[in-house]
């Protein structure tokens, strides 16, 4: 785990289950995302024992489920996660009390887009503009 030693913005702590199981290149991406966010990212999970569901790359410690803390519009948040080349990248505006998303460093040179509403996992580009929409409206009422 040296590499933590080079990490700014996390400690293992910050990381559930067993934050040696994560890759590296996905701590230090999401603490480059924070630096540049200038606010907090809570981790929810990443390396998980379960994999959550089969072929999940939480199974393998390449992802990571969070939320920003407040102080970014849903959509600056996309711009960043994307910017900085998470290769699949899902959005769960229901999330409470803020809405989460999940970025991993599957192979490959098409990035997936997702996003998970009503229990429902829909895909691609539509897909995500409409929970950003949603997740927008959402931070919206936060703030009235």
């Amino acid at each position: 785990m040296d590499f933590w030693n080079d990490i700014v913005h996390f400690t293992p702590s910050e990381w559930p289950e067993d934050p040696s199981r994560v890759d590296p290149q996905l701590v230090r991406m999401l603490d480059r995302v924070r630096c540049e966010a200038g606010v907090a990212i809570h981790v929810h999970t990443a390396w998980s024992p379960s994999g959550h569901v089969a072929g999940s790359l939480h199974g393998q410690g390449k992802a990571v489920d969070f939320h920003f803390a407040p102080g970014m519009t849903p959509v600056a948040e996309f711009a960043l996660l994307t910017a900085f080349g998470f290769r699949g990248i899902g959005l769960y505006p229901e999330w409470t009390p803020r809405h989460g998303w999940h970025v991993d460093l599957r192979a490959g040179k098409t990035r997936l887009f997702w996003t998970r509403r009503n229990g429902r996992y829909r895909y691609g580009h539509e897909a995500m503009a409409a929970a950003l929409a949603l997740a927008g409206m959402q931070e919206g009422k936060d703030h009235i």
